[in-house]
């Protein structure tokens, strides 16, 4: 009987720490307001604040360290695609991204971190259920598979999106005909211009008259000169603005900065203290001069948590500080990318005491 009650709390206990292990983390901002880094629920530091850049991701986190180097953390913080590619993208699917160095992309998978091309298109782009379309250094057009596949090699001057079973490519001719799902050449490249299929039809232009053709691209009868199809927009860059976290100083005594850097944040501490610090009779006696250094985690919600004295004074003058900082309530959280995210902060309080 004792045995087994020894087993079942070990396995309690292993049931506890395995939930605490799988906690979700989330990003935050470190107290240099410029890196971040990953906390869990509790708002513990798991990844230590040293990425320029770090976004949630549907495959866990998209990073950056310095001006360039990317690769992808698992939900868990640990790194899946090593920070070596000057671009990582999305590609296909949740598991693949699109990684680029020296110009060329290549696929890796952020499930496990193999690389399924290694950088070697100068495109990747319409990607369409297990395939996408790929410029090779020549500057023609091939088709790729998720499976690290090439279907169709780069030989193409164009190829289209997948419809209705067919693509329209056109030859090194500027030539147009049709492949298959296969990347078979099943209709030759023997027209002007062509339009995609559409209930078993395709519009194809020989000379300036346009015909119907069938899947077996066999001419049907004469039609209308489809509307004129521009090239899709190239998708602009994002903007990752970020904001620091900051308290309300409004209301009280004294000529606050708006705050816009970590600078003017300090420096409106140092005219709320000299406005609103005050000690006991025992700490006054200790006539002490100097700094108080907080450290603490405003959540994404602006409340406090972990407020810990990283560089004290005294005692009494070290709960002075810290009962002027909760004084101040909640705080407007930090953002990256329009997001409210947790942070880290770092506050230095004079000790400005005057009799």
């Amino acid at each position: 009987m004792k045995t087994i009650i020894i087993n079942l709390i070990c396995v309690i206990c292993l049931g506890v720490v395995g939930d605490s292990q799988a906690q979700p983390l989330q990003p935050f901002l470190g107290s240099n307001a410029t890196h971040f880094g990953l906390m869990n629920n509790d708002y513990e530091v798991v990844v230590p604040a040293q990425y320029t850049f770090l976004l949630p991701k549907d495959y866990g986190f998209w990073v950056q360290k310095g001006p360039k180097k990317q690769g992808v953390l698992s939900s868990e913080g640990k790194e899946i695609i090593p920070l070596k590619y000057d671009r990582i993208e999305r590609w296909s699917g949740k598991s693949l991204v699109k990684v680029a160095n020296g110009g060329l992309w290549g696929v890796a998978n952020t499930q496990n971190g193999q690389v399924i091309f290694k950088p070697q298109f100068k495109q990747i782009y319409w990607a369409y259920q297990e395939t996408a379309i790929v410029k090779g250094v020549n500057g023609l057009e091939g088709i790729i598979k998720t499976n690290g596949e090439i279907l169709v090699k780069p030989a193409y001057q164009d190829i289209w999106g997948e419809s209705d079973g067919f693509r329209v490519v056109q030859n090194q001719q500027g030539k147009y005909g049709f492949l298959n799902t296969q990347g078979k050449l099943v209709i030759a490249c023997k027209y002007d211009k062509a339009r995609g299929f559409r209930d078993k039809f395709a519009k194809v232009a020989i000379g300036k008259q346009w015909y119907y053709i069938n899947r077996y691209g066999v001419l049907v009868n004469k039609a209308t000169p489809p509307p004129w199809e521009g090239p899709p927009e190239e998708p602009t860059e994002p903007v990752y603005e970020r904001e620091i976290a900051y308290p309300n100083f409004k209301g009280l005594r004294g000529n606050y900065k708006s705050v816009w850097s970590k600078q003017d944040l300090q420096q409106n501490f140092l005219t709320y203290a000299k406005n609103y610090m005050r000690a006991s009779r025992a700490a006054q006696q200790e006539k002490l001069e100097g700094v108080i250094t907080l450290q603490f985690v405003v959540s994404e919600k602006g409340r406090l948590y972990h407020i810990k004295v990283l560089k004290g004074l005294a005692d009494g003058f070290d709960k002075e500080a810290i009962r002027l900082l909760k004084r101040l309530g909640k705080w407007s959280p930090a953002r990256f990318s329009s997001r409210k995210i947790a942070s880290l902060q770092v506050i230095n309080i004079p000790c400005v005491y005057k009799k």
